[in-house]
């Protein structure tokens, strides 16, 4: 299965992708999931004349209630508000940037992992997030090298700022 997805993901974009040794996961779908909870280490050093021992002892987290318990991170969208129980809304512009590339557009579901609603959601998020100008620089070229002028529009409402109501 993962060789079967990995071929496809290196076909689209005609290179070869490695895998995790871990968990046999694209590397590139590691980037938009969740992370294993971090063990802090505090690093104590001891000198006894000539022998000099160094040695890293657990130390409670700070973030202890804020970290996500995920059970299976390999079968977990990283967007699904069912699964993790945190709503992303567009004006989270910073994790809506994680799904677009450098020109505007969507990074397809095959490379991101996100399930079709979740896909179908961020595509709204992402629309919204642009037409309220929050961000209005990573907006896809108009055909015919067109310049986008509707976030510079001073006609009547266009020049006050777009706000949605949350779903």
């Amino acid at each position: 299965m993962a060789s079967r997805y990995l071929g496809l993901i290196s076909r689209q974009y005609h290179r070869p992708l490695k895998a995790c040794l871990v968990n046999n996961v694209p590397i590139c779908q590691q980037q938009f999931s969740t992370t294993s909870v971090n063990k802090l280490k505090e690093i104590q050093k001891k000198t006894e004349g000539q022998l000099t021992e160094i040695e890293g002892i657990h130390v409670e987290s700070g973030r202890e209630g804020k970290i996500l318990n995920v059970e299976n991170p390999q079968k977990l969208c990283p967007l699904c508000p069912q699964k993790l129980g945190v709503e992303v809304k567009y004006t989270d512009v910073l994790i809506l940037r994680q799904f677009l590339r450098p020109d505007g557009c969507m990074i397809p579901r095959e490379v991101t992992g996100l399930c079709l609603s979740a896909q179908r959601r961020l595509q709204k998020l992402v629309h919204r997030a642009q037409r309220s100008g929050l961000l209005s620089e990573l907006r896809p070229p108009l055909p015919d090298d067109r310049q986008r002028t509707s976030h510079k529009s001073n006609y009547k409402w266009r020049k006050y700022n777009i706000f949605y109501d949350d779903d």
